[in-house]
Formats: structure tokens, sequence, C-alpha cells
């Protein structure tokens, strides 16, 4: 399954906003947009459309006040339902019990700088696995080609990056989970703050990160066919 839809970088996110061609609050109907149409992808853990607007609409007011938070400003971004945001409930895709994680310092310098969180990405069970397939939550699918494995644990990150609901992902990366995820369903993926294994999902040409993929797992290729 494929869907060939033009879907902005930052960069280019962020040019459009600075030339006032764009609001924050238009780049995040746009991403709730990619939400409803790929909910049958089951990316999303949980979303907050009426506080994602109120971020915009803040931002917008801001930036037409000279004042900018940081580098991104009004950006739309997803979360993996494995960090605390405000606002939200945590998961981490199981139905077990679990302990209050405490603030993330992630998702604090995410949007200080300006990131609008506007939802919890959906994953595989308390990121211990490789596939996206999840019995509480239900699979994520790939939205390439639904027969086979969107790959994980950070699966609905990677997707929503794919499908244009939001910008950016932040998700988690264990044991190189990231970059054969990435390939398999998104585009691209970095991996900047190793001290806490976190990673934020981009958009990069494809051709600065093939270099790290093996071929089991190549862009043309996917992951493996669902059992």
């Amino acid at each position: 399954m494929e869907h060939e839809v033009h879907i902005p970088t930052i960069q280019d996110a962020k040019a459009a906003f600075d030339a006032g061609q764009v609001t924050a609050e238009v780049l995040v109907l746009q991403a709730l947009d990619a939400i409803s149409k790929h909910h049958f992808l089951n990316a999303i853990a949980e979303l907050d459309l009426e506080h994602a607007l109120k971020t915009a609409r803040e931002r917008d007011r801001e930036q037409a006040a000279g004042v900018r938070r940081g580098p991104l400003h009004g950006i739309p971004i997803t979360v993996k339902d494995l960090f605390e945001v405000q606002g939200f409930s945590t998961r981490a895709g199981t139905r077990s019990q679990l302990e209050a994680l405490g603030p993330s310092t992630a998702v604090a310098r995410l949007q200080d700088a300006g990131a609008i969180v506007i939802a919890k990405a959906n994953m595989h069970e308390i990121a211990l696995g490789l596939t996206g397939e999840n019995e509480w939550t239900g699979d994520v699918e790939n939205p390439h080609d639904t027969e086979r494995q969107s790959g994980g644990s950070s699966s609905g990150s990677a997707v929503c990056v794919a499908v244009g609901a939001g910008l950016a992902s932040l998700g988690t990366d264990a044991d190189r989970s990231v970059f054969p995820l990435h390939c398999a369903v998104s585009r691209a993926s970095s991996r900047p703050t190793a001290w806490c294994r976190s990673t934020a999902l981009c958009r990069f040409p494809q051709r600065a990160i093939t270099r790290d993929l093996s071929p089991a797992t190549s862009p043309t290729r996917g992951l493996l066919p669902k059992c």
C-alpha cells in the first residue's frame, strides 16, 4: 500500500512559517488530517485535538508578536507512548500497571524549542520487540504494505512520520531498533541523544542513511511478512 503524498520537511515548514506562508495552526490541521486519513494504520495511542489546536494558536500569536520559543516553534510532532507528556496518559502499549516515569527531559526540550505534541504514538508492548505487533493495543500497520510488519518498537512513531501525522516523532532505541524500522516504514532517523537512548525520527534524504542498513531491511524490501 503506497502513500505518495508530499510531506514537507521541518526545514520546508520552518521556511514557509517564517515567510508567513503557513501558520502553526495550519501545520497542526494538516497533521490531524493525516491522522484521520490513516487511522486504520493504528499508529496513534492517544490524540488531544483540542490542546493541539490551542497550542498552535498560541504559537501563532507569539510569532505575530515577534516571540519564537526555539528552532521548532510551531512544528507538530508525536511522541512514543513510552514518555510522560503532560495531559496524556502513558500506557507503553501494555495492560500492566506502570510506575510513574516522571517528567521526560527529551519531551521538555522539544517543547521548550517550540514543538507541539499533538499525539502519543503506539508501540510494541513495553518496547520489548521489533515487530510492531501488539495483542493489547492492536498491531501498527506498515503504511507501504499491510502484509508486512511495521517494525518496532517505535512502530507508531515511524508510521506517523511516514504519513505526515506530524513532521517528526520522538521514539526510543534500546538495541539498534530504529534503523531497521525507519527504512522499512519511514524515511529517516537519527540517534542524537545517546545519554537517554532517545531518537527523534525526522525527515532527511534517504541516501544519507542507507549505508547503515542491512540487506534484510532495505527500503525496497521492508520487514518480514507477518506470520
